[in-house]
């Protein structure tokens, strides 16, 4: 058994499910799990359990904020630290990344271009 923690990766772009696994994975260390359905990525963090979640979402998709809300609402996945990478739905670059955990206690923005 992998001694890794592991990180749910949500993303419905290939060019970003690559960019984070090479972020995560390659330079992390971390076993990733990629999610490409946001519909099914709920389940997907509940029965894994992870140490992490990013979700890459474009801020008008609805089914990514829905994602959120419920990962946020549920006490089995409230304290499981989440990364939101907010996509720009004109250019698929990274504008702005939210780190803080499912429950919303607390959360910090970096705001950075990635393009």
């Amino acid at each position: 058994m992998s001694t890794a923690r592991t990180v749910v990766a949500v993303s419905t772009q290939p060019q970003h499910a690559a960019l984070l696994h090479m972020l995560v994975a390659e330079v992390g260390g971390y076993d990733v799990i990629q999610v490409a359905s946001l519909p099914t990525a709920y389940s997907r963090v509940r029965e894994v359990a992870p140490e992490l979640v990013v979700v890459m979402l474009s801020i008008d998709d609805a089914d990514a904020c829905q994602l959120l809300s419920m990962l946020a609402l549920d006490d089995r996945t409230s304290h499981i630290p989440v990364v939101s990478c907010t996509v720009d739905p004109d250019t698929g670059g990274v504008d702005a990344v939210l780190v803080g955990n499912a429950g919303g206690t607390s959360a910090d923005v970096l705001v950075m271009e990635m393009h």
